[in-house]
């Protein structure tokens, strides 16, 4: 899909009046649309557009959630006594209530049409799954021995964080 535009065999806004509408087959292997634009192309420029703006999406949607939100979920138990950690699973669940597509819909139609808004959208809504499970992680690996050692050891919260938290949570 990522080189699939070196494979196109025609440019895909190119028109071609006289062919529009053609089957299948001879020089347009998957035919032509209504103003003679060939198919194959135009899915093999799309395929390769797709493929880097969902990398774009997960990778923001990824971090945002796994990154930030396990962070926080450890440094709001130990700072804020977790009142921090339930405000912000609580925006989660009321994110999670929405369907995801209606929600970014929603979202796209204030922003406005474009493939950055509909990446942002999309990104905005779906960090809450990952927000979720880096969330549950993280309180499964708070209540570990090592942790308690570690703290007992003097390391303090972001050494905790980044020596021990993250590197268990960020594989899964």
């Amino acid at each position: 899909a990522f080189f699939g535009k070196y494979f196109a065999p025609y440019d895909p806004p190119a028109t071609d009046y006289a062919a529009k509408l053609s089957a299948p087959g001879g020089s347009h292997l998957f035919g032509t649309d209504n103003v003679g634009r060939d198919v194959l192309s135009r899915i093999l420029y799309g395929a390769g557009n797709s493929f880097i703006l969902t990398f774009i999406m997960i990778a923001i949607v990824s971090v945002l959630g796994t990154v930030v939100f396990a962070t926080g979920s450890m440094t709001a138990a130990k700072v804020f006594g977790g009142l921090l950690d339930t405000v912000i699973m609580r925006l989660t669940d009321i994110l999670l209530a929405f369907p995801d597509t209606v929600f970014a819909i929603a979202i796209v139609g204030m922003m406005g049409p474009g493939l950055l808004n509909t990446v942002i959208a999309l990104s905005f809504v779906w960090w809450t799954k990952y927000a979720r499970m880096a969330r549950g992680l993280a309180s499964v690996i708070r209540t570990k021995d090592y942790i308690t050692e570690a703290r007992f050891g003097g390391v303090g919260t972001a050494g905790i964080l980044f020596r021990y938290a993250l590197p268990n949570i960020v594989p899964q």
